[in-house]
């Protein structure tokens, strides 16, 4: 306890008695002061409680990640599984549409090229009526000059 000098115009007020009531109750008051302060004993005490309530703490929250990754792992499987039966469903539909569309082209590919085969069969006529004029013509201008 350190030592209290009390200055001698609070000793000549007081007088010894009031100085030793004085020293007595700031004494008292260091002693409760003094009883509140935790000791290295205290604090080594609440820092193994705090060590064991943060040891069950993450214990519970590792138990609890453990259950939502479970729950997102299953989550996520269903999902997938979903997304599957989906794909599937649009693969069929995607080979449906391609035989259909397959079959549809095919058709009008076979009606274009009929189409093209009359209209060459119509380009040579039209050429041989031409060719035929043309020997016309220069029949007539033949004659029209050498007779």
């Amino acid at each position: 306890m350190a030592l209290i000098t009390i200055p001698p115009e609070l000793d000549d007020k007081l007088g010894e008695k009031g100085v030793d009531a004085f020293v007595k109750v700031i004494n008292e008051a260091y002693a409760d002061f003094k009883k509140d302060l935790a000791t290295k004993e205290d604090l080594l005490r609440v820092e193994a409680k705090l060590d064991s309530k943060i040891d069950r703490v993450e214990a519970k929250l590792k138990e609890e990640l453990l259950k939502v990754e479970h729950r997102l792992e299953s989550r996520i499987d269903r999902l997938e599984a979903k997304l599957e039966g989906k794909i599937e469903r649009l693969d069929a539909k995607i080979d449906r549409l391609d035989v259909k569309f397959g079959d549809r082209l095919t058709a009008e590919m076979g009606k274009a090229n009929d189409r093209m085969t009359i209209m060459e069969g119509e380009i040579k006529l039209q050429k041989w009526m031409l060719g035929i004029l043309l020997a016309g013509v220069l029949s007539l201008i033949m004659k029209a000059f050498f007779t």
